[in-house]
């Protein structure tokens, strides 16, 4: 499987992911045929092909099943995943020149367990995002949009980072570790403005999402539910809940 030059820049543009609504977390769990892996059409380009080929994506382990072989792909290393996700944030949301003062910003929240900031911080992130980024394009209406926003800039963090995080009950949208803090987090995307209660925070609960970090040693568990509104283009409610 011969790896192909390709700066991480072009990468970017190659994916056009604005077009592709490509889901971002998947890129952490994905198994693949060999056929997927050797494809290189330039015209009709695989997204995980090209990450493979460019070598932002690597082989985890190899196994058969229904007389295939089937490859577990994974991020090398944390440097990667940081670079990867830095220029999807820059695809995503032309925020090149803000980026990096936001990404301090979120750290700093998740560190010392701040949901008030940041929540304002992500309604800051979705209200600068240019309004041309949404021209001719159904983005807004695509919840793996801003699943994919929130997830680069989770991921290009010194975080430890879990999207889909399973359990016996489900699986929740991304679980994010940092310092004393465990984040179960679940995404939400209506159609109006406001809410009386949030579906994001209570699919959570439903779902006991965070049951599997009872008890862990010095951590305190969250659960956060984050509400997005298709008319608003961004965060309209975030409600969470420490887990005792």
């Amino acid at each position: 499987m011969k790896k192909l030059p390709l700066g991480i820049h072009s990468l970017a543009k190659l994916l056009d992911i604005r077009q592709q609504q490509y889901f971002l977390p998947t890129l952490e769990n994905l198994e693949v045929t060999e056929e997927i892996l050797e494809s290189f059409e330039v015209e009709r380009i695989n997204p995980v092909t090209l990450l493979f080929q460019t070598g932002y994506l690597t082989i985890a382990y190899s196994f058969t099943a229904i007389g295939q072989m089937f490859f577990r792909l994974r991020i090398p290393n944390y440097e990667v995943r940081a670079a990867l996700q830095s220029q999807f944030i820059n695809a995503y949301t032309d925020l090149v020149n803000e980026k990096s003062g936001l990404q301090r910003q979120v750290y700093d929240c998740l560190e010392q367990g701040d949901l008030l900031t940041l929540k304002s911080i992500i309604q800051r992130l979705f209200a600068s995002i240019p309004w041309r980024n949404f021209t001719h394009s159904d983005l807004p209406d695509y919840e793996g949009y801003y699943a994919s926003v929130m997830y680069a800039f989770f991921a290009s963090l010194d975080a430890r980072i879990i999207p889909e995080d399973i359990s016996c009950h489900g699986q929740a949208y991304l679980t994010v570790m940092l310092g004393n803090h465990i984040y179960v987090m679940e995404l939400k995307v209506i159609d109006g403005e406001t809410l009386e209660d949030n579906p994001a925070l209570a699919h959570i609960r439903q779902r006991r999402y965070a049951d599997k970090y009872r008890g862990e040693p010095g951590k305190q568990v969250h659960e956060v539910g984050f509400v997005f509104s298709r008319s608003l283009r961004g965060l309209v409610r975030a409600d969470w809940e420490p887990v005792h």
